[in-house]
């Protein structure tokens, strides 16, 4: 005789969750990893394009929740619109849209066989440094910096995402007389460069000099290495 299959209030879909459901329109699966899925809605009440980020760890969901509301004022992090939370469920985050990331940009032009000048590629990098640096300034550490998770909209602004990872309060040993993390100036926009390059770099480990029980911010993040260079070439990513 076979087994009835066993019950359980957990849905595994958005799809059956009444109070997400009522307020947005969900259109399709645009991206899936190994704790989230991501889909594109609609918000019902004005029509807004948005992703629907169904995240399938509690600790990972909440960590972004906690960094994106920490970062909501800053114009290269994507935004938070609200979240959804209840017991035995997933917790769906609702993010605002954007239509491609900057991995997929870069192999767009390697396909295209088209080339960045100097001026568009330092447009990405100072973008780049901004979001770095912005999480920096309050403490959250990425942890996950790689071109897929810089996301671009049709605008053409660069937001970081993806903050399962983020570790926080790891600056704080470093705020009165430690090292300042690195920013552009408005002033590099001008810098007479033909190609610049980034690279990125696991960061080495923290070593005695640091002190016991201290973290070193520049070596929990990636390395983030500008190369600049003064040649005619146009150089891509």
């Amino acid at each position: 005789m076979n087994s009835q299959p066993t019950t359980t209030t957990k849905s595994w879909s958005i799809h059956t969750r009444p109070e997400i459901t009522s307020k947005y329109t969900i259109h399709s699966l645009i991206g899936s990893g190994t704790y989230s899925d991501i889909y594109k809605a609609t918000r019902i009440s004005d029509n807004l394009p948005v992703a629907l980020k169904e995240v399938h760890h509690l600790q990972s969901a909440f960590r972004e929740i906690e960094s994106l509301q920490t970062l909501n004022h800053s114009p290269n992090v994507v935004v938070l619109l609200e979240y959804f939370s209840s017991e035995d469920e997933d917790v769906v985050l609702v993010l605002e849209y954007l239509v491609t990331d900057l991995e997929k940009v870069i192999k767009v032009v390697r396909k295209e066989g088209k080339w960045w000048g100097a001026g568009e590629v330092k447009r990405w990098i100072v973008q780049i440094l901004l979001a770095v640096d912005a999480c920096h300034r309050s403490e959250v550490i990425h942890r996950d910096l790689k071109p897929s998770n810089f996301l671009v909209g049709e605008d053409g602004v660069l937001k970081l995402a993806d903050f399962g990872q983020v570790k926080g309060s790891i600056l704080t040993p470093y705020k009165a007389g430690g090292p300042s993390l690195p920013l552009v100036e408005p002033e590099a926009a001008s810098l007479p460069l033909v190609g610049v390059g980034l690279s990125t770099s696991q960061p080495p480990p923290c070593t005695a000099e640091d002190g016991i029980g201290t973290h070193n911010p520049w070596k929990t993040e990636l390395g983030v290495t500008l190369i600049l260079f003064e040649s005619q070439e146009k150089h891509v990513l």
